[in-house]
């Protein structure tokens, strides 16, 4: 279960039994957004006015996730109202897919701010990286990645916005890996390492 602090008195705010907590996030007005692996929807916990406000999860955006389709991270929106959900499904070959939501935390359905095959690099409430394979059935993971392109998605408000870092295509060397250099400062630059 998740609990908060109040000093010293700790107190329950959830629990799940038989189920794990798999994805959290807290924000500076001790709001947390929090998700366990067998529900249906996530929460938000607000100790301020000891409220449990919680939210469905999306559909899988199209036929082609038939191999699950749940969450791989959560966070607070920068202007606090919202929610960025990244959703994330393996949709075949060795190809995992991503599809990111923006939810206004005040209620209303989520908007898809985008889709993108490829491995994660880097992911925060306002932007995610991804290696994405030559070939959908090319391994692309941590240990190796026959690199096609790495493609960054920029969120601001509802919006998200497509930027192609490295296109293969455009380079005569072939490239087998691919690392996240990163930003220890937990801001939003990033920089990847190609051999």
């Amino acid at each position: 279960g998740v609990q908060t602090c109040a000093l010293p008195i700790w107190q329950v705010v959830h629990q799940v039994r038989g189920d794990s907590l798999y994805r959290h996030a807290h924000d500076d007005r001790g709001r947390l957004l929090a998700w366990w692996e067998k529900e249906s929807a996530f929460h938000l916990f607000d100790p301020a006015s000891k409220t449990d406000v919680t939210f469905a999860l999306p559909p899988a955006p199209g036929p082609e996730f038939k191999y699950g389709f749940r969450v791989e991270e959560l966070f607070f929106a920068p202007d606090g109202d919202g929610a960025i959900v990244y959703m994330h499904g393996f949709v075949g070959g060795r190809t995992w897919e991503v599809a990111a939501y923006h939810y206004d935390l005040a209620g209303g359905a989520p908007t898809l701010l985008f889709r993108q095959e490829g491995y994660p690099l880097h992911t925060t409430a306002r932007e995610s990286v991804r290696a994405v394979p030559q070939r959908k059935d090319d391994m692309c993971e941590h240990t190796a990645c026959h690199v096609g392109a790495i493609i960054a998605w920029e969120i601001t408000g509802r919006q998200a916005t497509k930027r192609v870092i490295f296109d293969a295509s455009q380079r005569q060397e072939s490239f087998g890996r691919v690392q996240p250099v990163w930003d220890r400062g937990g801001g939003d630059r990033v920089a990847v390492l190609l051999d």
